[in-house]
């Protein structure tokens, strides 16, 4: 199956690069665009002495040595976006309904990690995005070599 967008989330972890390689492969292939998102999730109790600025700029600058480092820039359509948001599901949202990807690929950890309770994507809705913006949904997990 050929997809002409694909809409992927990224963690913090480095295995979502690997994620977002494999998605543009799988893009390539087809000469579609990949949109790779790597929300920054901001605390509802912020510390007022943390500037919003040098996590924008902190999270900018990972997103580029990202794309940099990855085989990603080799003759790929890609879109690095890094919103801010004090919750996941509509910043999926928003890109959904914006993007119009034919597949969203989520890691595992993002649903159901348990100890990353205030980022985790709430499992009732993913069915709601699916169904209102007409996609796949790819929920990707790392396996580690035994």
């Amino acid at each position: 199956m050929l997809f002409d967008k694909i809409l992927v989330i990224l963690g913090d972890s480095s295995h979502d690069d690997v994620l977002a390689e494999e998605m543009g492969d799988l893009v390539r292939s087809s000469r579609g665009s990949l949109i790779a998102i790597r929300p920054k999730i901001i605390s509802r109790n912020f510390p007022e002495d943390a500037s919003i600025n040098d996590l924008n700029i902190q999270a900018d600058e990972q997103l580029r040595n990202f794309a940099k480092n990855s085989k990603l820039k080799e003759g790929r359509r890609l879109k690095l976006e890094n919103p801010q948001s004090r919750d996941l599901n509509s910043v999926i949202s928003s890109f959904l309904i914006q993007e119009s990807p034919d597949l969203l690929v989520i890691p595992f950890e993002l649903i159901f990690n348990k100890r990353n309770q205030k980022v985790l994507l709430s499992q009732n809705r993913i069915e709601d995005i699916l169904l209102g913006n007409r996609c796949s949904l790819l929920i990707w997990k790392h396996q580690k070599n035994i």
